[in-house]
């Protein structure tokens, strides 16, 4: 016998604040942290995950770069999974080689809105 998975629906007011968030231009993008600050310029740029955790008051460590999610409590509390916070660092950062898939804000929101 094969179990069902089901995964929990987005909360939909975070989903809706995310939304206005990504597609406001208030967040320049970046990739491999949630939030990086040029310590040259002062200027951050942030993920689409970074975005979303500055849509709940949190304040992410910036970094020099890496690799970076949000904890899976915190993707729990808004309703994504593990696997769904993967799928949407790749698609804001791209591949390694080339930022090959990489996509824009917008269309990260238009995908988040669809699933």
């Amino acid at each position: 016998m094969t179990e069902k998975i089901v995964y929990q629906k987005m909360n939909p007011e975070i989903k809706s604040l995310w939304l206005s968030a990504l597609r406001s231009g208030r967040y320049k993008q970046g990739g491999g942290s949630l939030e990086y600050k040029n310590p040259e310029t002062n200027e951050a740029t942030h993920c689409c995950l970074g975005v979303l955790a500055r849509c709940q008051g949190k304040k992410p460590n910036p970094r020099l770069g890496g690799p970076e999610l949000p904890t899976e409590n915190f993707l729990r509390t808004c309703g994504l999974t593990y696997d769904i916070a993967q799928d949407l660092a790749y698609m804001n950062d791209g591949n390694d080689l080339g930022r090959e898939g990489k996509k824009s804000f917008k269309q990260i929101a238009n995908w988040i809105e669809r699933n």
